[in-house]
């Protein structure tokens, strides 16, 4: 006898603790999910876009929200920089565009194309800043700042 109810109250732990597990998945997920939709800035008058430039630029991305948050991958891609630099070239509230370069891994290819960007963000008349925080930079990141 005392082995059915050991056997019992085994089966019943097990299954608290695999009713717990899913639940608190289920919350996790549904957080996540309710997290994925992005507000739009709040944009002040006299702003300046400032644009972190590490590592690399990829072309494309999947926008997937576990890929970014476990494959660590980029969350904005080349089009995404591209749209930001001619939306903010309308746009009124913002008045300059800050690079700030460190340790870039851009392709030539990459680099023309945000450099082609950030000339025609400066062809609306609001100044570009390239700045730095250590010495050494890529021949291609140069290449991007000394626009």
């Amino acid at each position: 006898m005392r082995f059915f109810s050991t056997l019992v109250a085994s089966v019943l732990g097990s299954l608290i603790a695999l009713g717990i597990v899913i639940v608190f998945m289920f919350v996790f997920f549904i957080g996540l999910a309710l997290s994925g939709g992005e507000q739009a800035p709040r944009i002040n008058r006299n702003s300046t876009l400032v644009f972190k430039l590490s590592g690399s630029i990829p072309e494309n991305v999947s926008g997937d929200p576990f890929m970014q948050a476990f494959a660590d991958e980029s969350a904005y891609d080349l089009r995404d920089f591209i749209a930001a630099t001619e939306k903010a070239a309308d746009d009124d509230r913002i008045d300059a565009l800050w690079i700030q370069v460190s340790g870039s891994a851009l392709p030539w290819a990459t680099a023309h194309e945000v450099r082609n960007a950030i000339l025609s963000f400066k062809e609306s008349g609001k100044p570009v800043i390239a700045s730095s925080s250590n010495f050494t930079m890529s021949e291609n990141a140069y290449f991007i700042a000394s626009a």
